[in-house]
């Protein structure tokens, strides 16, 4: 498949990029309009493209693109219980490091937030700030991915009040300008966010997908090695790719997807996916 659009909401085009070995991104919310667009969440829901048909756009596609000046280690996500796909993670950060002329900063977002909490919330921990958010959020997404329809959310969402959605609506704002201003640090540097999309494990088609964690940026999936299991449905030994993500900025769209085109190449690993057995060998 060259060219996917799709309406992103909780992560419906980076969790089956992430199974097929695709490289794909989720937009700058706007930066495509979403005109005649049917929104499943419209304050988060952005356009989706593969990359493969971007990669020889031009970088000043979008204005400010800087590339990456640190990246970020986040230790609430990092390291990860699964020894084998860690080691891939950190190579690629260490190829990172190494393509951009950059270094990774480990930071605690838990940390962070009783550091320098948001105005009004100083006695918050931001696992409980968010424990409501996500609540609210759950009652209307839980289960999107299991063959869902407009009924199905209708019914899930029906209990909750104008005032509790925009109640937490602005929770996540607030959360938003918090992860920008004290992790991002947009003001004063173009940060990379490196993080897994979940713990790398084999996801059979009949086994229901939790819903999935997403922050507010554009997020850039990459493929960065992969895993040998054996297939209890082909009784024969497969490879099940490792993806990690990197976020950065609003806005910064084409040097996100430009600086890890430039680490692929740089690190000698493949920039394309293979037909048969094997995604890359």
């Amino acid at each position: 498949m060259a060219l996917a659009y799709h309406n992103l909401a909780t992560g419906s085009s980076r969790r089956p990029a992430m199974a097929n070995g695709a490289f794909q991104i989720r937009l700058t919310h706007d930066a495509i309009p979403l005109t005649n667009v049917v929104p499943s969440f419209p304050s988060i829901d952005s356009l989706e493209k593969y990359v493969g048909v971007w990669l020889n756009q031009e970088i000043t596609t979008y204005a400010d693109n800087q590339p990456p000046t640190t990246i970020i280690y986040l230790t609430d996500f990092l390291p990860i219980e699964n020894n084998l796909q860690m080691d891939l993670i950190n190579d690629f950060i260490s190829d990172i490091e190494t393509a951009l002329d950059v270094e990774t900063e480990k930071i605690s977002l838990a940390d962070t937030w009783q550091a320098s909490p948001p105005q009004g919330v100083a006695d918050v921990s931001v696992h409980e700030y968010l424990k409501d958010v996500k609540t609210n959020i759950t009652k209307s997404l839980d289960r999107i991915h299991v063959n869902p329809t407009t009924r199905f959310r209708w019914d899930l969402a029906k209990d909750i009040s104008t005032e509790t959605h925009e109640g937490t609506m602005r929770g996540l704002e607030v959360y938003k300008e918090w992860l920008l201003e004290h992790i991002l640090q947009i003001q004063k540097r173009n940060a990379l966010v490196i993080f897994p999309i979940t713990g790398q494990e084999v996801d059979y088609r009949e086994t229901p997908p939790p819903i999935p964690k997403f922050l507010f940026s554009e997020i850039n999936n990459k493929t960065v090695g992969e895993l040998k299991y054996q297939s209890r449905i082909s009784g024969s030994e497969e490879h099940l790719p490792v993806v990690v993500s990197a976020l950065g900025k609003s806005g910064s769209d084409m040097a996100l997807i430009d600086a890890i085109k430039k680490v692929l190449k740089h690190s000698g690993r493949p920039t394309e996916i293979r037909t048969g057995r094997r995604m890359f060998q």
